[in-house]
């Protein structure tokens, strides 16, 4: 027989089925984003402004019949570990739930039954006890402030916060389970480089005790003159402790075995910041010296490597002109050759130089007076232009000048030309005989226009 309802169990849903349901539908309607660990449900809460402390919504079916099992955990030590909810109010409000209250941990639960067990049910249940956990945690003994819990054997991580804000020397002050500690940041106005830190620690020693050290942690120094700043900071100590130091730190530990108290804690970090304070000035200079020393010599390399870049590229520009100079090539010159072909020639290894193609007679004229002279047009034939004396060779070099190379025309071909250029605001010249340009190697003629933003030369 039970294998026969287990059967129709399965084939019909189980009542398990059908409150797993009905919480899933509740978990909807308040917007939380559950977990389904199959058995049960549950929903994390992070800490925020209400609640510093983490918190659990877990709802749990149970298989034996229709009700829900309920539970809201807040996980905030306990300071205080008599009986919880000594107020009549807390006394009140938690009357319908079981709780625990251990020194880790508040929880309160319920079991859901009959109507309670509807989806809107669950969900009104579930903001009830959330809104009982919320009223009545501190009464059971957790405080408002999470760091109230964490005991330093003797004084709580917030006492020591709170003290160590109080001394005025440390701005970042952070607590934890295993230390609370202050620290303030020493920079180089000018960039901003962190020269030294300072700062008051407090950790558990042992069974019972405290530690409290006062250190810095500074810009690498040599080993010894860090030894001679770590020896002055020690003298400055009275009570036992233990000095330890590195190229990068300083601290001086003291241990108080039996833990401390509200008045021990006051006199410790006043103690450990007078101490700090009658080597802060002579640490700072050390770093601050070597910072300094630092920036020249950081200045000098920079200027070492641009000096080096800049002789790298002189070398570099210098054996480009070098292989630029030398370069070379040979024009065949033919009567059915136009004056572009020539040109494009001539282009192609100098864009910003033009070679402009004359009529003899207006060379001579402008060799004697000088001013605007027209060219030949690109499109005519090298046989068309009467001076032109039949096929021949002419040798173009980056060492060329325009004076060399008019007269290498000339000679060879009977051809007069002339090194043009166009200018940064693309107006046309020509090389004159009394120009400084005349005889400047064209090579250096077609860099130095490249430079100062000329326009390459057209053929036209």
């Amino acid at each position: 027989m039970g294998s026969i309802f287990s059967a129709l169990k399965n084939v019909l849903g189980s009542d398990q089925d059908k409150g797993m349901g009905n919480i899933k539908k509740a978990m909807k309607a308040l917007s939380y984003k559950c977990e389904d660990h199959g058995k049960y449900i549950m929903h994390d809460f992070a800490p925020s402004d209400t609640l510093r402390y983490k918190s659990r919504i877990v709802l749990r079916p149970n298989d034996e019949d229709e009700t829900i099992n309920l539970v809201y955990t807040i996980y905030g030590k306990r300071i205080r570990h008599d009986e919880p909810f000594q107020s009549p109010k807390s006394r009140e409000l938690i009357k319908g739930y079981r709780y625990q209250a251990t020194p880790d941990y508040l929880l309160l639960s319920v079991t859901l039954d009959g109507e309670s067990t509807t989806p809107d049910s669950i969900a009104g249940a579930t903001k009830r006890i959330i809104s009982t956990g919320l009223a009545v945690y501190t009464d059971a003994g957790i405080p408002e402030d999470p760091e109230e819990g964490i005991d330093f054997n003797g004084v709580s991580a917030k006492a020591i916060k709170d003290e160590l804000a109080v001394s005025g020397l440390l701005n970042n002050i952070v607590a934890s389970e295993e230390c609370v500690y202050g620290g303030s940041n020493y920079f180089f106005s000018e960039d901003k480089t962190k020269l030294m830190t300072v700062g008051i620690r407090f950790e558990k020693s042992g069974s019972g005790g405290t530690s409290c050290t006062g250190y810095f942690r500074i810009m690498e120094l040599p080993l010894e003159q860090v030894k001679e700043l770590a020896e002055k900071f020690a003298s400055q100590f009275k009570a036992a402790g233990k000095l330890e130091y590195t190229t990068t730190g300083i601290s001086y530990t003291m241990t108080f075995p039996n833990g401390l108290d509200k008045e021990l804690l006051n006199n410790c970090v006043n103690y450990v910041g007078y101490r700090i304070g009658g080597v802060i000035e002579d640490i700072n200079n050390a770093v601050l010296d070597e910072y300094k020393r630092r920036i020249l010599e950081r200045m000098e390399q920079e200027e070492q490597a641009r000096i080096q870049r800049e002789q790298e590229l002189v070398r570099a520009r210098e054996a480009e002109r070098a292989r630029g100079l030398s370069q070379s090539f040979t024009l065949t010159l033919s009567g059915d050759m136009t004056v572009r072909k020539v040109q494009e020639y001539f282009n192609e290894d100098y864009p910003y130089l033009r070679l402009g193609f004359y009529l003899v007679k207006t060379a001579d004229a402008a060799k004697r007076d000088g001013g605007t002279i027209t060219p030949i047009e690109s499109e005519s034939t090298l046989g068309q232009i009467r001076s032109f004396r039949g096929e021949c060779e002419v040798s173009i070099s980056g060492d060329s000048t325009p004076q060399s190379l008019e007269k290498e025309f000339r000679s060879k071909s009977g051809l007069v030309i002339k090194v043009c250029y166009n200018d940064e605001d693309d107006h046309r010249y020509y090389i004159s005989n009394n120009c400084d340009e005349y005889k400047t190697c064209i090579y250096d003629l077609n860099r130095e226009f490249k430079e100062r933003g000329y326009y390459k030369a057209d053929i036209s």
